[in-house]
């Protein structure tokens, strides 16, 4: 009994590690995809990768910061309570830079509303020249926006804008879509967002020459909130 105690004990912390840390990734301009990303020596070089990894509760993926990718960010992995999917920076510098189109960063998918998002933190990242900077479609739960640098997105195509608007109404900073009630428990703070697009349906959060800052469509135990610094 003592024997097969001492070997369950040990099988059980494991267990129990396991749900509670996950992996980092990094990701650089001077990567290499090949490369496993577990190390700032080996990382990885492409949004392309990242969109293409299916990540577990716990991960963290990591963009070097001062760095530009011209690839649109895809979110489509959960975290789960307590071991949330963290999309940040490393480095010293600036924030790593997004220029994806249509959207910085996608939460979800379009047009598939199916794919539900939950238990995710987007920080410390600068989203620049997209139409819509970070733009979640489908059901969110758990999610948090937080210390990003939103500014100077871009007027989309006619061709685009009608792609998109049935999900959201205009070139918008941050979005999540108007026809999912069931978003829950969404944290947007701390974020600068200027030299934005001017279009109705305000909501606005720290804001400079951008009143479309936030739009957000519907849901419940939404928070958002600001400081007055800049970030």
């Amino acid at each position: 009994m003592k024997k097969t105690l001492r070997i369950l004990i040990p099988l059980f912390m494991l267990i129990i590690a396991s749900h509670c840390y996950g992996a980092t990734y990094y990701v650089s301009t001077q990567g290499n995809d090949a490369n496993n990303g577990t190390s700032e020596t080996t990382p990885w070089q492409t949004i392309s990768k990242v969109n293409a990894t299916k990540f577990q509760p716990g991960d963290s993926i990591l963009f070097k910061g001062g760095e530009t990718w011209n690839e649109q960010l895809n979110i489509t992995s959960s975290g789960t309570d307590g071991n949330p999917i963290t999309y940040s920076s490393y480095g010293n510098g600036n924030k790593p830079i997004f220029k994806g189109l249509p959207c910085g960063i996608l939460i979800g998918s379009l047009p598939d509303p199916t794919i539900a998002v939950s238990n995710i933190t987007i920080s410390n990242l600068e989203i620049t020249s997209s139409h819509w900077g970070i733009f979640a479609h489908g059901s969110k739960r758990n999610v948090e926006i937080s210390n990003n640098y939103i500014h100077d997105l871009t007027a989309a195509t006619k061709e685009e804008q009608q792609a998109v608007e049935q999900y959201a109404s205009s070139v918008t900073a941050i979005a999540f879509t108007h026809t999912q009630p069931d978003n829950r428990y969404i944290i947007i703070r701390d974020n600068l967002i200027e030299n934005g697009l001017a279009y109705t349906r305000v909501m606005p959060s720290q804001m400079t020459d951008c009143p479309e800052g936030i739009n957000l469509g519907g849901g419940s135990g939404i928070i958002v909130s600001t400081d007055s610094k800049k970030a």
